[in-house]
C-alpha cells in the first residue's frame, strides 16, 4: 500500500484529545469499527509522516484500513486536522 512505509523510523505521540471528547459522530464510527480514536490518529501520523498521500486525500486510505464509508472517513480525517496539535517524531 502506497500508506506503509517502512522508513518511517520510531515515534513517540502525544495523543491530542481524550476519547471521552470526542464529538457523537466519530464516537459512532469508532465504536462501528470497534477502534479507539487513539489508532487511527496513529494511523494518519504515520500516512502524513509518510509523505506519499495529500491528507485530503487520506479518506480513502481509512475507507482501506477500516471498512468506514467514505463519509465517516472525511469526518475522522477533518476531526484529525481540526485537533491534531502535536507529534513528536524520533527517527
Amino acid at each position: 500500500m502506497i500508506h506503509n512505509n517502512n522508513n518511517i523510523g520510531s515515534r513517540l505521540i502525544e495523543t491530542t484529545v481524550r476519547e471521552n471528547e470526542l464529538p457523537a459522530n466519530i464516537v459512532t464510527t469508532l465504536s462501528e469499527i470497534q477502534t479507539q480514536y487513539s489508532e487511527v490518529e496513529r494511523f494518519l501520523i504515520e500516512l502524513a509522516s509518510g509523505g506519499g498521500v495529500n491528507m485530503y486525500g487520506s479518506p480513502i486510505c481509512l475507507v482501506e484500513q477500516y471498512g468506514i464509508t467514505e463519509t465517516q472517513a472525511k469526518e475522522l480525517v477533518t476531526y484529525w486536522i481540526e485537533t491534531f496539535t502535536s507529534a513528536v517524531i524520533e527517527v
